[in-house]
């Protein structure tokens, strides 16, 4: 069996997966579903692998939600031998939408996990009840990893990473600034690297490659936007949108820069909740204590209920905008923008 991941983030699942030969559990939770989606990417190249992985992988690959997850059912698919192949891999999506009763009659599986399958659980983004003995016994026998976004300040990190596994290497001021116009959304990140190694097929990539392949993309414009949202200006954002939009910038962008603020605004809340100092904050969020002070203020406009409604409304316009398709941004892509940034800077919620 696989080494055991205990406590794993999701930057730690991605290594384990590719250090180690697959493990017969994975229980993950989290918000960030970048890791998620690479994790069930890499298990199925290294489960069904070559020529024949294809063919493979349609007779042993199986994709179950948690609202059809029956335990009868899931002790079936997991205890099937795999035909044509090593193992099998299972994938249960939204695993916590299954009733505590399934669980429960399911949970001995994890007692004994069958030797030739692989099971991914995709809890979703709350934490499993680590009370119960499922839970237990999968953390035991398996890798359990929270897959929750990361920090301001691992995201230039990522973005090596990005480019290493593309053969390619970023300038620390490339880096930088990708950082500061995509922001901390890991699937707008993945992307924009792999525009920018397309854009400059050879050598090192460079600030200037970067600013040339994000449209010209002006950082402090979109600072101004991000800036007017967080302290609930309406007229001053939707201008600020405006100006962006005619400089040619990708949605996508904005929406990642978007994401980031309210996250961050999210997260300085909790932090302060306990009282603690700007510079706590500021080490917490990996920030300059100046720019710690500037968001906690601006934290205090919002309450949890309405940065909760911000998050779900920027991943719905997400949605809409990659259903636009194109990178230039339609018509429609940007009055759904207009849309959530007037949404984004209303009264909190009642």
């Amino acid at each position: 069996m696989a080494g055991r991941g205990q406590g794993l983030r999701g930057q730690g699942l991605i290594a384990h997966i590719r250090e180690n030969q697959p493990a017969e559990v994975y229980l993950v939770h989290g918000k960030e579903g970048w890791f998620t989606d690479r994790a069930i990417h890499l298990l199925k190249a290294a489960i069904f692998p070559g020529p024949g992985g294809p063919a493979a992988k349609s007779l042993n690959y199986d994709v179950l939600s948690g609202r059809e997850v029956d335990a009868s059912r899931l002790l079936t698919t997991c205890g099937t031998a795999p035909m044509f192949a090593q193992r099998r891999l299972v994938v249960i999506r939204d695993a916590s939408r299954a009733n505590d009763k399934a669980w429960k009659e399911f949970g001995a599986y994890f007692d004994d996990p069958c030797e030739t399958t692989t099971l991914f659980v995709d809890w979703g983004g709350r934490k499993p009840d680590g009370r119960a003995r499922w839970v237990k016994q999968a953390k035991k026998s398996g890798v359990m990893a929270d897959c929750r976004p990361i920090y301001d300040n691992e995201v230039p990190d990522f973005i090596r990473h990005a480019a290493d596994s593309r053969q390619r290497s970023l300038d620390h001021d490339a880096a930088a600034h990708l950082a500061r116009v995509v922001g901390a959304d890991l699937h707008s990140l993945e992307d924009a690297v792999e525009r920018v190694t397309l854009y400059a097929p050879e050598g090192r990539i460079s600030l200037g490659d970067v600013e040339e392949c994000i449209a010209d993309t002006r950082a402090h414009e979109i600072w101004d936007l991000t800036d007017a949202v967080s302290e609930r200006r309406p007229e001053q954002a939707l201008q600020v949108l405006t100006r962006v939009r005619s400089q040619g910038t990708v949605p996508e962008v904005l929406l990642g820069s978007l994401q980031r603020t309210i996250r961050q605004l999210w997260q300085a809340r909790e932090v302060m909740a306990g009282g603690a100092s700007r510079e706590t904050l500021a080490s917490a969020l990996g920030l300059h204590p100046f720019v710690a002070g500037k968001v906690a203020e601006r934290c205090r406009r919002f309450d949890d209920r309405t940065l909760a409604r911000a998050m779900v409304a920027i991943a719905e316009a997400q949605v809409a905008t990659r259903a636009g398709g194109g990178l230039g941004g339609s018509m429609r892509e940007w009055v759904v923008l207009e849309g959530l940034v007037s949404a984004l800077c209303e009264p909190n919620a009642t």
